[in-house]
């Protein structure tokens, strides 16, 4: 064997020793990755090191701040050397929108790059066709009806952009933005861990609140004369941070008429500087035994029976009352926001203006108000299977009906659906059709039947309602 050939075996063996020792040394150096961003902690070892990586929450309204936190690594973000803090300006939410991070650990040969998604790899894809007619941004929660835990609340700008979104660890609902004395809250319903004993009309929840920074700030939850209950999943009200009107269940046993009902009573309460100002409760009104609407037996003697199904609120513009859709009674209700008692009925067995057949609707959802003060209702109108869009104007003195117009939808939705005026003068309004149809929401015009806006999740997801702020 020539002398060469001894020279390239000892340069092999000592590049063999070297390099077990380099590599038995920074395999036990303490070498790591912290990155705070927002409310979510990502931590990148030489061990563990993932090619993407989702955060929870984020937008594009604020500047996100990036808290490095670094042990024997070096950390590169969009290829500038970081030692503490990052700030991420002028930020787009997208699927093909990632943060590059390069780390380089101490000792290690090659740099990491790692990426972080603007949008998380598990966000529902969604397709936005049309142009909006309004300068509005899009309130949605969406949630997947086989994955436990694939939840969003977001904001969409008129253009379908994201501009926030949130996970939750449970299926959230009704996600608003409320103002109150300058200071700008949001809000959203959170489903809890566990369900109602034998009720399907509702899931246990309690009301989230974040700041104008979209930081948590508290959860709220109905307080009762002995504890504290869930509150219902559906609507509720948002004044200020210690101001709201929420509604929730508890079990009540009755004897009417020589009978005995147990049913599901529901409490609806205004609280302000933890004061309850007033409640109503369900219970205290046997004729709505009378008029329940819908398959569950009544009184079978075993299940609780929700009469009820709160599902939509809104606060008259003229008298500050509050009139809410019960969806098993089939009717719209006005609530007085001084004692707690039943003003007028609307609609159900209990009509008191004199409706029509072909004027009732049957479980319906979203009552809200026009600046024309008629009364604009999403009937979901599965008594004749056919989804309309209901405009009552009322003399509620006198217990009657000023002017009726309905607009029969193309898609009927057996559940779940709203409408809401974007800008009543040019006839735009927000639609979200419930479950089961080709497009979560559009925006529409009623009297010509225009669609200018459409909005589309797989049919896998489920959306209850939209609401559009400025």
């Amino acid at each position: 064997m020539n002398k060469k050939i001894y020279i390239i075996i000892l340069i092999s063996l000592i590049s063999v020793f070297i390099g077990i020792i380099y590599y038995s040394y920074y395999k036990r150096i303490d070498s790591y990755v912290i990155l705070n961003i927002n409310e979510d902690k990502i931590i990148i070892n030489k061990d563990n090191i993932s090619n993407n990586y989702n955060l929870s929450t984020l937008n594009t309204k604020f500047d996100t701040n990036i808290k490095v936190n670094a042990k024997n690594a070096k950390v590169y973000i969009n290829n500038k050397l970081i030692n503490d803090e990052y700030i991420l300006k002028n930020l787009e939410i997208d699927k093909d929108k990632k943060i590059k991070i390069s780390v380089k650990f101490k000792y290690s040969i090659v740099k990491h790059n790692v990426y972080i998604n603007t949008l998380p790899s598990d966000f529902p894809n969604y397709i936005v066709t049309g142009e909006a007619k309004t300068n509005q941004e899009y309130y949605l929660t969406t949630y997947d009806n086989g994955v436990k835990n694939n939840h969003y609340i977001y904001i969409l700008n008129k253009y379908g952009k994201i501009e926030f979104y949130r996970k939750t660890n449970l299926i959230s609902y009704s996600f608003k933005k409320n103002e109150s004395d300058g200071k700008i809250f949001y809000t959203y319903l959170e489903e809890c861990n566990y369900k109602y004993d034998g009720f399907n009309d509702s899931s246990p929840s309690k009301l989230v609140v974040l700041d104008e920074n979209f930081n948590f700030l508290k959860e709220i939850k109905y307080k009762t004369e002995d504890n504290y209950i869930d509150l219902d999943s559906h609507d509720y009200y948002f004044f200020s941070d210690n101001h709201y009107i929420i509604s929730g269940y508890d079990k009540k046993e009755i004897t009417y008429n020589n009978a005995k009902y147990k049913f599901w009573n529901l409490r609806i309460e205004e609280i302000e500087n933890d004061n309850v100002i007033w409640e109503f409760e369900s219970s205290k009104y046997n004729k709505l035994i009378n008029s329940y609407n819908d398959v569950s037996p009544l009184n079978d003697g075993i299940n609780y029976v929700n009469i009820m199904h709160i599902n939509s609120m809104a606060i008259d513009p003229i008298d500050g009352n509050l009139i809410c859709s019960f969806r098993n009674q089939d009717s719209i209700m006005k609530i007085s926001r001084k004692t707690g008692k039943i003003m007028w009925i609307l609609g159900g067995k209990n009509d008191e203006f004199g409706l029509k057949e072909s004027q009732l609707f049957s479980k319906q959802h979203s009552v809200s108000y026009l600046p024309s003060h008629e009364i604009i209702i999403y009937d979901n109108g599965d008594k004749n299977q056919q989804s309309r869009i209901v405009k009552i104007k009322l003399d509620e003195k006198n217990k009657k009906v000023i002017s009726y117009k309905s607009y029969e939808l193309k898609y009927f939705s057996p559940r779940m659906g709203s409408i809401f005026v974007q800008d009543f003068e040019n006839d735009i309004y927000l639609i979200s059709y419930g479950v089961g149809n080709k497009y979560a929401f559009e925006q529409i015009s009623l009297e010509n039947e225009a669609k200018y806006w459409q909005f589309n999740i797989p049919n896998s997801n489920d959306m209850y309602y939209v609401y559009n702020f400025d």
